[in-house]
């Protein structure tokens, strides 16, 4: 008789890319105050909301429960160009949202098999929204002027359901959609008081809740038991 052996992903390494739609209604309220009261832009700004990113992680998994700590980086950025009636030049503006930090993980194996593993994955995470806007008279952005304008942190969670297959013992694959949630939201108001050069006491909010997919490469200790 031939004894099948299952194994089980121990210490494990994990690279990262991820593909996210997330909700910034009121920073798109300031991109379309932006292209309107532009008219003369040639490149209009497109509207936020589609981000991608990178994670490092490292994670030990035993039987059913694990424990996982990384980094994460998203970022999106959009331009704008025009020939200024005032200035009689092109200018260009550019903005960029990042999302940083870090989280930490406590995946549940609830299906273990010889190549394949699926997992719910539930994490904590700390990260900050930052919004920079930068201003140039050349499309390489040279000597331009730039002011980080959001800059602010919120804890919150992310849930995933995880697909893991192996085809190597120490080399396997992971495919995850995943659900994004901020406890504190984003004051995103100082994007439209910089643009357009006037204060204001109003105050808006984003949420910047997600919905991501990751693709994940992972280097693993995979032993038998």
């Amino acid at each position: 008789m031939v004894m099948q052996t299952k194994s089980s992903a121990q210490g494990y390494f994990q690279l990262s890319y991820d593909r996210a739609s997330y909700a910034c209604d009121n920073l798109n309220r300031s991109v379309y105050v932006y292209n309107y009261t532009r008219q003369w832009l040639t490149d209009k700004m497109d509207y936020f909301g589609h981000s991608q990113g990178f994670m490092m992680s490292y994670g030990y998994l035993r039987e059913s429960l694990g424990f996982e700590i990384g980094l994460i980086q998203h970022f999106e950025t959009h331009k704008a160009w025009g020939l200024e009636p005032d200035s009689g030049r092109n200018g260009y503006r550019r903005i960029e949202y990042y999302n940083y930090g870090y989280y930490i993980a406590f995946p549940v194996r609830f299906v273990h098999e010889e190549k394949i593993d699926f997992l719910f994955w539930p994490s904590f995470k700390m990260t900050k929204n930052s919004i920079n806007l930068t201003y140039a008279d050349n499309q390489e952005f040279d000597n331009a002027s730039s002011e980080t304008v959001v800059n602010q942190g919120s804890p919150g969670i992310d849930l995933g359901l995880a697909v893991r297959y192996f085809p190597l013992k120490w080399l396997g694959f992971e495919v995850r959609p995943n659900l994004g949630f901020n406890f504190r939201h984003a004051d995103v108001s100082p994007v439209q008081i910089y643009l357009q050069g006037a204060w204001s006491s109003a105050y808006f909010y984003d949420s910047f809740m997600r919905k991501g997919i990751t693709f994940s490469l992972i280097f693993a200790n995979r032993k038998s038991y």
